[in-house]
């Protein structure tokens, strides 16, 4: 495995690594890795400069493989309190997913309840392990693999 990361940036656009990959197909990428692209667009754009946001919607249209992934971003409501963005992803030049955001000013006056980020406490010995079971040969492939994972509490 060559790459950390899901991605790499390459130049304005993004090419996908081993890690995006799903496990359904070694080509195609699953939803959550793309989808982080789309929310990563959405961030770094003008429409959510001084907003928080809302709401996200989704639509996948089309397998999302691993060919290079590019990514635009355009504004489809401006208001004083509320902002609707669309980040869109292209693959080849077709459209592949888009992300349409809602953001919000935040109310000046609303300061949010402290958060207590200590560490959980350590529970009794053998609390937090974890059991596998997988079983091979799956229907789709004879070298594939399903796992399964349960906490031991």
């Amino acid at each position: 495995m060559g790459a950390a990361g899901m991605f790499v940036a390459d130049g304005g656009g993004f090419q996908p690594t081993e890690w995006a990959v799903g496990p359904w197909s070694a080509d195609l990428l699953q939803g959550s890795a793309f989808g982080g692209v789309l929310v990563r667009a959405l961030e770094r754009s003008e429409a959510a400069a001084g907003m928080m946001p809302a709401r996200l919607s989704f639509d996948l249209w089309r397998p999302v493989t691993r060919e290079r992934l590019m990514t635009s971003v355009s504004l489809l409501r401006d208001g004083r309190k509320a902002r609707t963005a669309e980040a869109s992803l292209s693959q080849g030049g077709k459209p592949v997913a888009r992300c349409t955001a809602v953001f919000l000013k935040p109310d000046a006056g609303f300061t949010p309840a402290p958060v207590e980020r200590a560490a959980p406490p350590l529970g009794p010995e053998g609390a937090g392990q974890s059991r596998r079971r997988s079983r091979r040969g799956a229907r789709s492939s004879p070298a594939s693999t399903r796992a399964w994972w349960r906490a031991i509490c």
